[in-house]
């Protein structure tokens, strides 16, 4: 038999595992393949390989753009070489990177959904995290609503609200402040065209330690949440 051919000293010799398993032993050219029936697991040396099967490739595509990239000698030395020697280092530690990445996941797989949810949700925050325009907006929609509700069955806490958003807003001293995941609407003092004395003076503007006491609205996921909790029964009357 010639050493290509499947050598079976023992053919599906069983054993027991301490755990109570069922474990097939196959040997095949000094390989050894291991089945385990009681806990569904596969593991051979085979598979072992395919967690370097990336890394091999970018390596070929790394030697394959090192040999692409050889300059003449007129080129050496020049800023010609030293910016294609630049985006070489760059597109290597990217690769690196890649590979360390595909590594912890095939690694940690659970750890890596996790970590992938996560970036996810923080990027989904970040992109529908509403701006001033979102504002006007939903502003505008409450507002023609509940002019359309006679005023004396408007709710008093979402007429007091809305005008003062009103009043705000013709005044100029509306802020928003964003942070990548939200925004906060905050009051300011004064119009922000002001010039006057008061306005532009740091001990009459809004101090770090009275600015929660300013905030009037959060928005997060494209809605302002105050508002719209103010204005769930605008079309009713408690009083």
């Amino acid at each position: 038999m010639d050493q290509d051919s499947i050598t079976l000293s023992r053919p599906y010799q069983r054993q027991s595992s301490g755990c109570g398993a069922n474990t097939w032993q196959l040997g095949y050219n000094g390989r050894t393949s291991r089945l385990s029936w009681g806990h569904k697991t596969l593991s051979t040396k085979y598979q072992r390989m395919r967690l370097f099967n990336l890394s091999s490739r970018l390596n070929k595509v790394r030697i394959g753009i090192d040999q692409a990239f050889i300059f003449p000698e007129r080129f050496r030395g020049t800023i010609v070489e030293k910016w294609a020697n630049y985006w070489k280092g760059l597109f290597n530690d990217y690769t690196e990177v890649a590979v360390g990445i595909f590594r912890e996941a095939k690694d940690n797989p659970k750890k890596s959904l996790l970590y992938a949810l996560t970036s996810y949700g923080l990027y989904a925050c970040a992109r529908k995290n509403p701006d001033e325009e979102d504002f006007l907006r939903q502003f505008r929609t409450s507002y023609n609503e509940m002019i359309l509700v006679s005023s004396e069955l408007q709710n008093p806490t979402s007429e007091d609200y809305i005008r003062r958003l009103q009043v705000d807003l013709n005044q100029n001293r509306l802020r928003f402040l964003s942070l990548w995941l939200f925004t906060i609407m905050w009051e300011d003092l004064y119009d922000k065209d002001d010039c006057t004395y008061p306005a532009i003076c740091e001990y009459t503007k809004v101090t770090y330690w009275s600015f929660h006491e300013q905030i009037i609205d959060i928005g997060f996921w494209n809605k302002f949440w105050r508002l719209n909790w103010k204005l769930i029964n605008y079309d009713v009357n408690y009083l």
